[in-house]
C-alpha cells in the first residue's frame, strides 16, 4: 500500500508535468532526463546540421513496388549526411534566394 504525504510540495516539471517531490530532482530531470526537452535539442542540433552541410553526398532511395518485393525503383535523392531530401534543398534554395 502507498503511503500517503500529507502537507508536502510537489515539483512538477514545465515540460512534460512530471511531478517531483525535491526541488533537486525535478532540476535534475528538467536538465539531464526530461524526453520533451531532450528531443527539441535534439531537433535543434539536427536543423543546425543541416543549415551547415554543403549536400555532397547525394544518394538514391529506393522503394519496392507494391507486391513486387524483388523489384525496386528509385524513390527520391537525400543528402547521406544530413537527411534533407532533394525537394527539401530545393525548397531553401529558392527560400533563401527570393
Amino acid at each position: 500500500m502507498a503511503k500517503v504525504l500529507n502537507d508536502q510540495t510537489l515539483y512538477q516539471c514545465e515540460q512534460c508535468g512530471k511531478r517531483l517531490l525535491m526541488p533537486h530532482g525535478a532540476k535534475l530531470h528538467e536538465t539531464k532526463y526530461c524526453s520533451v526537452v531532450r528531443q527539441r535539442e535534439a531537433m535543434i542540433e539536427h536543423k543546425k546540421r543541416q543549415e551547415s552541410c554543403e549536400h555532397k553526398h547525394m544518394e538514391m532511395s529506393y522503394g519496392t513496388w507494391l507486391g513486387e518485393d524483388h523489384l525496386q525503383i528509385p524513390e527520391f535523392e537525400y543528402c547521406v549526411d544530413c537527411g534533407m531530401t532533394e525537394m527539401d534543398i530545393e525548397k531553401k534554395n529558392k527560400g533563401e534566394v527570393e
